[in-house]
């Protein structure tokens, strides 16, 4: 319905009626509709990347959204294209608002790792850690948990002393 009004009160290619299409697509992909979601989240992406490149923030989520979904759907192999693309887009925020870089990172270190790439794992893992710790010196838990999945591909490595490392930093933390 608001997607509908969306369309009847802006043009077609407004960035509210992307905003509406991409809020659609969340609802598809918590009903576990995935080709629907992909779908919507990809027609928001299109309204967004013909009508309005400046709007990189929005470019950044669609892409994150798409590669997220693809990700969490075994699909990681098409995954990487976008998540490498969100995070370029979101570099162009500000130095202290990179907290989605970081969790770019994390979802693409998921990726290579589903990707039998733990060596890239890991270090989209240790790039998405290390910034989260800059930005949220405070939030040990997400940090906590991230270690552990920088200690999970060192351990694909056979990098043993590395995983207890990181194991370790987790625990203490």
């Amino acid at each position: 319905e608001a997607l509908e009004m969306r369309r009847r009160l802006f043009e077609e290619h407004h960035h509210l009626v992307a905003q509406s299409v991409m809020n659609l697509g969340l609802v598809r992909e918590r009903l576990h509709q995935v080709a629907g979601a992909e779908s919507l989240y990809r027609q928001g992406l299109e309204i967004l990347q013909v009508n309005h490149p400046e709007r990189w923030h929005d470019l950044a989520d669609a892409n994150q959204k798409i590669a997220s979904l693809l990700n969490d759907n075994d699909r990681a192999a098409e995954a990487e294209i976008p998540y490498l693309k969100a995070i370029e887009l979101y570099m162009q925020a500000p130095e202290d608002d990179r907290r989605l870089i970081a969790d770019c990172m994390i979802g693409l270190g998921q990726t290579y790792q589903r990707l039998n790439r733990p060596a890239e794992a890991e270090a989209s893992y240790v790039e998405g850690v290390d910034l989260q710790k800059k930005l949220y010196p405070g939030d040990s838990i997400v940090i906590a948990i991230n270690l552990n999945l920088v200690g999970g591909a060192q351990y694909l490595q056979g990098k043993l002393t590395e995983e207890e490392a990181s194991l370790t930093q987790a625990l203490e933390l």
